[in-house]
């Protein structure tokens, strides 16, 4: 089974006011959070910033979903971002399910 990847937004920051529009988001806090067939989590987070395409379908803040927001910021950061993104959380998948490193008991305090 393929790892799962989830998108979510922590925070929207908009200008109040931009070439005629109220409330248009420019910086959105994103997490990506990715999870594998045993139940492993684990997650990575950003910023990314949404350029303004004037012209374009425009939707105040307020009006917003987070399908829509998710799609700005993965059209914003790219594909190769994308992948760069899905490959560390992939590498701490890996890491947890076949851990490198262990933390061991102090064998002087052992009751």
């Amino acid at each position: 089974m393929a790892n799962k990847y989830t998108w979510s937004v922590k925070k929207m920051i908009a200008h109040t006011e931009e070439q005629g529009h109220k409330d248009v988001v420019y910086s959105v806090d994103w997490v990506c959070s990715a999870d594998d067939e045993n139940q492993n989590v684990v997650s990575t987070s950003g910023t990314q910033f949404i350029p303004f395409t004037e012209g374009g379908n425009f939707t105040p803040a307020d009006q917003l979903d987070l399908i829509t927001v998710v799609e700005w910021v993965q059209s914003a950061m790219g594909d190769t971002v994308q992948a760069s993104i899905k490959e560390q959380l992939d590498a701490l998948l890996q890491e947890k399910a076949q851990p490198k490193t262990v933390e061991v008991s102090l064998p002087w305090m052992a009751s």
